[in-house]
């Protein structure tokens, strides 16, 4: 089951969230480099035995 935050404790976090965070710096590296969206921890991690996605396959030929 999902966790489900009250109204309150989203926009107390999205406060803080955008107080330490400045958008347009996070926004210019990705439109300059496309192939660099996602840091490589936030992969989801896949076991050996399951077959690569196009995005996989796709990120990979360089």
């Amino acid at each position: 089951m999902e966790e489900v935050l009250n109204v309150d404790e989203c926009s107390g976090l999205y406060r803080q969230y955008r107080d330490t965070f400045d958008e347009s710096q996070a926004i210019q590296p990705l439109l300059r480099d496309k192939t660099r969206i996602l840091p490589p921890t936030v992969r989801p991690i896949r076991s050996s035995d399951e077959r690569p996605t196009s995005i996989d396959i796709g990120a990979s030929q360089h």
